[in-house]
Order: C-alpha cells, then structure tokens, then sequence
C-alpha cells in the first residue's frame, strides 16, 4: 500500500484483512457479520464504532481507524471512550473484548476491559513493510474469536443486534453501547400532528427524568434528544433491560410495583401509556438480586380521553383512559407462569387492576399504596 494512500484505500485494505477471520468463520458454520459505520454527527464526528465484527449476535471486535497525522494512542482513547459502559448485552461475561487501531498503515491490536482502557497487546508499524505480520495476525484471530463466544456463555437478551439498525412502521431502532436509539422520521408517522405528538411524548419524558431519580420512576431515561430537522426525531433512552417475565412471588410483587410506579409518573404527565404489554417490559440488572422492572415504549402514549383506540388492544374502538392502562396490567397477571401461587394481596391487585374500568376511582398511585399496606 502505497504511503500516500487515501483514507478511501486504506479501509479497502484493513476491510480485506477483516475478510480474512470472517471468511474462516463462515466456513465453520458460524454467523459472523462486520459492519464499518459511515454515519456522522453536525460536527462531523463518528459516535459510532468505525468498524464492528458480531460472532454469534457478541460483540467480538471493534475497529477505530485515523489517517497518519494522528498518533496511535488517539484512536485507542476513542474506542475506549465511545464504548461508554461495559454491557452484558454485548459482551455476556468475557473479562474484555479485542479491538484494533489504526494510523495510517500502523496496526495496533487492544484489548479493552470493564474498566474500559484499551491495553496494546501487540503492533505493527507498517503493514506497507511487514504485510505478511498483519495477514498472519488476522489469520489467527478467528481461533480466539471462536473462543471467545465459548468463555463468554453469551445468550441473547433481545433480537437487536448492536449497531445494527432495525427499520420498522413506525420507527428505527438501534442498540448502542449503554442505550436504545430511537429515530422517528415524518414519513413514518401518519401526518404532522402525530409526528409532533412524538416530540413532545420524548420531551415530557426527558423533563421527567431530569426532575426525578430515574430509578425511582421505572420509566426510561431519555440520555439525548435531537430534532435533527422539522421531519426526523433521534431520542437516546437508558437503561437497557431484557424482555422477560417474574419467576416467582417475590419478582410478581417487585415487577407490579415497578410498573404502578411508572404509570403513577407518566399519568402524573397527564399521558396514557396505551400499550402495556410484556414487549414493552423490561428488566434491568441493576447490581443486586432483583434488579429492577422498566416499562418502555411511549409511542402510543395519548391524553386521556382524546384518542379512540385503533391499535392493537383489548378494548379497541374506545377512548383511551388512565384505567385502560390499569386494566392492560390486571391482564398481564393472568399470563403469568401457572406454578406462580399467588397470595391472597396479590390477588387482591389483580381483581382490582382488572376491574378498573367498572370503578372510576381506581388510580395506579391508590393501587400502589394498597399494595403497600397489604
């Protein structure tokens, strides 16, 4: 490779040497991707990773090229500094994760942890001259790639695979390190009155995170909010959770806490969820045992009593109410496990959750407290 190369042809090359493992991978019967991102901030900036090779839907390698201006340890900090936190959704339990760096045709290979310090554990300071180095290095990295899924007992927590976008009707939505992006577009909303319902749903939530502890809420945390133009809307939203149901007595009284708590916050902003269901339930390890419930996905969020319901729900054709919400989680207890015996306090919860909508004095603040005097 010529030193004078562009930016263009040198990621052509370090793109052939990724061939290399994912070639050899390929022909083990494992699914292997690698992505390199060409998305831009205004200023011009990459948030993303420059290059992500998933094994198995882990995160294996991570790559952050820069031309020969740039010293090595300047694309070390930045894959350490855009990684944000350690996750298990990326990782499940590998003690680090390897990454490459680049200046130019200077290859070094590192190794980034918990603490998130990206460790040089080998370099080649041109792969112009020492070519065949930087083939063998790529060479042998699929045989500690391949162990690396091993050592890791990773297990899929959610469909999305990082930094993969997934476009749906009405959204995209794409896992990043340490949060969810949202990005919400005219075209995917049925006028400009529901594009603008959207802003102002993700800019209610983003004032409530900012005048409460986020735990306390059990709702999402809006981490960034961008109206890129009159027509797109990108929300960054913490914590990331996993999509599952309680096991037992204990997790049905912590999960049904969490989610009156939430729906006392958002119907305090004067917004109906609209759609709580288990895909819009999440749990978040927080450190201890339990962890803690999250109900996510305001997208179907209305003032009371302005909306017919239209969408995918029990009482479609109705005007959505606060109660709607409180009747939707009454039913998610009839999906619970049936080897789950449920004691006669929360038992009591769920009739009153289910009979909502014949008791217009049922809110989910006066369900909470209840289950706290049981």
């Amino acid at each position: 490779m010529d030193p004078t190369a562009s930016t263009a042809t040198r990621q052509k090359f370090y793109d052939g040497l990724l061939r290399i493992p994912t070639v050899l991978l390929h022909s083990r019967g494992l699914d292997v991707t690698q992505h390199r991102s060409r998305s831009r901030d205004a200023a011009g900036e990459n948030l993303r990773p420059d290059v992500i090779v998933h094994l198995q839907g882990l995160v294996v390698l991570r790559g952050e090229e820069a031309d020969t201006r740039v010293w090595l340890g300047t694309p070390r900090a930045r894959l350490a500094t855009k990684m944000r936190e350690w996750s298990r959704m990326f990782y499940g339990d590998l003690p680090y994760t390897l990454g490459y760096v680049t200046s130019g045709d200077w290859l070094g290979i590192v190794v980034v942890g918990e603490d998130l310090y990206a460790g040089l554990v080998l370099q080649i300071r041109s792969i112009r001259r020492l070519v065949a180095d930087a083939i063998k290095v790529f060479y042998n990295l699929p045989f500690l790639l391949e162990r690396m899924i091993t050592v890791s007992k990773f297990r899929r927590l959610t469909q999305l695979t990082p930094y993969t976008p997934v476009e749906g009707e009405k959204c995209t939505i794409e896992l990043v390190d340490g949060a969810i992006e949202r990005t919400i577009e005219r075209r995917q909303c049925e006028d400009d009155e529901a594009f603008e319902r959207l802003v102002c749903i993700y800019k209610t939530l983003q004032d409530l995170g900012n005048s409460n502890d986020t735990e306390r809420t059990h709702l999402q945390t809006v981490e960034s909010l961008e109206l890129h133009t009159e027509y797109k809307l990108v929300v960054r939203l913490t914590p990331l959770g996993s999509c599952r149901e309680p096991v037992d007595v204990k997790g049905v009284r912590e999960w049904v806490t969490g989610m009156l708590t939430a729906l006392s916050f958002w119907h305090g902003c004067n917004y109906c969820h609209g759609d709580v269901c288990w895909r819009n339930i999440v749990h978040v390890p927080d450190g201890t045992n339990s962890g803690r419930w999250v109900l996510i996905d305001m997208d179907e969020s209305r003032r009371p009593e302005t909306t017919t319901i239209e969408w995918n729900h029990p009482c479609e054709g109705e005007q959505l109410t606060f109660r709607h919400d409180l009747l939707q989680l009454g039913k998610l207890f009839k999906q619970l496990h049936p080897t789950i015996k449920l004691p006669r306090d929360l038992l009591a919860i769920r009739d009153k959750l289910l009979g909502a909508m014949e008791d217009p004095s049922v809110r989910a603040q006066t369900v909470a407290v209840m289950l706290k005097e049981e």
